[in-house]
């Protein structure tokens, strides 16, 4: 009698596979690739035509490398079932192949509020791993959809590299050399001369490599310097997935070529995937993130970009294109000593975009530079438009004159109301000195008239010069795209329950959520209480490499962010304050901190704060386009059931309320 053969379970089976796909590559590396050049790269392409899925990570690989290995022209797989439910069949003796799958959560049984048994997901206390099987197309019979690949031309291949070095986060070099790279240390992409490679599909191939590299830091990869390190192989290889995913995405092959930059590592993956194939898995599943995150960036500049065009081309015939046309420095003169020139010679008239990086430069160099015990004195001239015109303006260099700020709109806008706001401020003194300053004598009440007129003149003009500014900035290709996976919160404490222990440390998209929640809860109990009590919070706030608030206290259901539902304009309501400690110091010496200790705050909080309002803006845009994709008709019956809906009830947690002002 035969033995019966033991069934393994899932986890052997899915290791079994990875193990299979880890030799195929290996027999790869051995040859000096992972893909072999004469594969179609729209094998990678993997996706299922009845869910419109694609697949992911270490299974867009695997069944990659079926497409490749039996020469299918199509990369599209379904399940035995889903090919039952459209009426087709699948071949006689034909075999599927595995994709694995975790298993996060688990059904359970609950009694719920209305006392009746409903079941509910519940997160596993450890993963399961699972697989299931499909079949190409190409195996099945019936009347599929056909598969259209994408077909580019060189000149468009030309266009796609160019645009995603305009999309690259991190400058991007091309220098005399054989070697490409990227350096963590300055955050610069180094290609040798294009002119170098065989064809633009291989210039662009490399390119793709070193923009993975770039992602490491936003992505939560260390990024190791040593080649002798394990780590380094991990990073250049999952650098190498990334190229392959990316160019699957945009239908691009190469030869291969580039790949020679990297054959110093096929001994290092060789060695580490022999030793743990789970490695690819994680490899994949990081090139994953890597390849939706630059195409991102990709598509958003693609957008932007597309969008401007046409603007262009409405414009009116013979029109100059040059969105900073009307912008004119006259750089006078300047101190100069073997740590500090502007680089300029003096009485040097620019116009344009070097004005504009001119006044860039000139503002760096003033928040280098500040709180130096002596400024650096230089002379201007700007006009703009024939709406601003500082003549011969002496500005002192590290004294803080552009307010802290680095782009020149906000920094302009600070120098033109720097003046009309201290005459707010200071009417007294004004009045005294009115026909000194005025040449006449004008009363408290038409000097605070004529500031208010000052700021809404400035305010029209400063308005108009921003959307210039973007336009020029989008144009360079080097509009900062702030993202969420910077931003991290810590919930210290709160008489509310969010259902987060205290001093919870969330990041990124968490983070997001939970700051849109205190918003919720702050308008919610503003409008549900009856008496003026309020749920003592506080919270520490990040982003990127700037401390925003540390600890801060927030007084929840007082209404302090106006009960706004943009998060965008809730982190505005902390600039004011902070704004003014920049331009007041002296109001705040009851922090007991130097001038200059209550400056830097106030300019590390404020530009924190602006910074992270544009990772907001961008959320909020994404959740704006995510609300019209399912919405697509929306009726005025529908805004007016959303208006009446009921507020959200609230949980509140066994605490001592604190009455505002008082303990009760």
């Amino acid at each position: 009698m035969a033995e019966k053969k033991e069934k393994i379970s899932a986890f052997e089976k899915v290791q079994s596979e990875r193990k299979s796909l880890v030799d195929k590559i290996i027999a790869n590396m051995e040859k000096g690739y992972i893909w072999d050049s004469g594969w179609d790269i729209n094998a990678l392409r993997s996706q299922n035509p009845v869910s419109g899925a694609k697949y992911n990570g270490i299974n867009k690989l695997h069944l990659g490398y079926v497409v490749a290995e039996n020469n299918y022209q199509d990369p599209r797989f379904v399940t035995f079932k889903q090919a039952q439910e459209k009426g087709w069949k699948v071949k006689k003796g034909e075999h599927g192949h595995p994709c694995e799958y975790w298993i996060w959560t688990k059904k359970e049984e609950i009694i719920n509020d209305k006392g009746e048994k409903e079941k509910v997901d519940v997160p596993l206390d450890k993963p399961r791993i699972s697989y299931f099987t499909v079949f190409n197309l190409e195996q099945i019979e019936g009347d599929y959809p056909k598969f259209e690949l994408p077909k580019l031309s060189h000149d468009k291949i030309l266009e796609v590299a160019n645009d995603f070095i305009a999309s690259s986060r991190c400058p991007i070099q091309e220098a005399a050399q054989v070697r490409a790279y990227y350096s963590p240390a300055n955050d610069k992409i180094t290609l040798p001369l294009r002119d170098s490679f065989k064809t633009t599909e291989d210039y662009l191939a490399t390119l793709l490599h070193e923009m993975a590299h770039s992602t490491g830091k936003e992505l939560g990869r260390e990024m190791i310097t040593s080649p002798l390190s394990p780590e380094y192989a991990k990073e250049e290889l999952i650098a190498e997935l990334s190229s392959l995913f990316l160019k699957a995405e945009l239908g691009i092959s190469s030869e291969g070529k580039h790949f020679e930059n990297h054959s110093a590592y096929l001994n290092g993956w060789n060695k580490m995937l022999r030793s743990d194939p789970n490695e690819l898995y994680r490899a994949s599943k990081e090139a994953d993130k890597v390849c939706s995150y630059i195409m991102e960036r990709y598509r958003e500049y693609v957008k932007t970009k597309d969008l401007i065009q046409e603007n262009t081309a409405s414009k009116e015939e013979g029109k100059t294109n040059n969105p900073m046309e009307k912008l004119t420095v006259i750089h006078h003169w300047s101190e100069k000593d073997e740590n500090f020139s502007l680089g300029v010679p003096d009485e040097t008239e620019l116009k344009g975009i070097e004005a504009y990086k001119f006044l860039e430069k000139v503002m760096k160099l003033d928040n280098e530079n500040n709180f130096r015990e002596e400024t650096y004195k230089s002379e201007i001239t700007l006009i703009y438009d024939d709406k601003i015109n500082i003549t011969n303006r002496m500005t002192g260099i590290g004294d803080g004159e552009f307010g802290g700020y680095t782009k020149v709109s906000e920094g302009l806008e600070h120098l033109l109301n720097i003046e009309a706001l201290d005459m707010i401020k200071d009417t007294e003194y004004y009045y005294e000195k009115s026909n000194l300053l005025f040449g006449e004598q004008k009363s408290e009440a038409e000097i605070i008239e004529y500031a208010n007129k000052e700021l809404e003149k400035n305010a029209t003009i400063i308005a108009n010069f921003k959307e210039k500014e973007d336009l020029i900035q989008i144009k360079e290709g080097n509009q900062e795209r702030e993202s969420i996976d910077k931003f991290s919160i810590t919930l210290n404490f709160s008489e509310y329950d969010f259902n987060i222990p205290d001093e919870t440390t969330l990041q990124g998209a968490e983070a997001y959520k939970l700051f849109k929640e205190i918003m919720e809860h702050d308008k919610q109990f503003n409008m549900e209480r009856k008496a003026p009590y309020c749920d003592k919070t506080y919270i520490s706030m990040s982003y990127d490499n700037y401390e925003i608030f540390k600890n801060i206290r927030l007084d929840l259901g007082d209404g302090i962010f106006k009960g706004t539902d943009k998060a965008s304009e809730a982190i505005e309501t902390f600039l004011p304050r902070y704004i003014s400690m920049m331009k007041y110091p002296k109001e705040y010496e009851h922090l007991k901190k130097s001038k200059e200790e209550i400056v830097q705050e106030g300019t590390k909080v404020v530009n924190g704060i602006k910074l992270l309002k544009k990772a907001f803006l961008n959320e909020e845009t994404k959740e704006k386009n995510l609300f019209k994709a399912l919405n697509k008709v929306e009726t005025k019956k529908a805004k007016k059931s959303k208006t009446q809906e009921e507020p959200k009830k609230t949980r509140i947690r066994s605490r001592v309320r604190t009455k505002k002002g008082m303990e009760i």
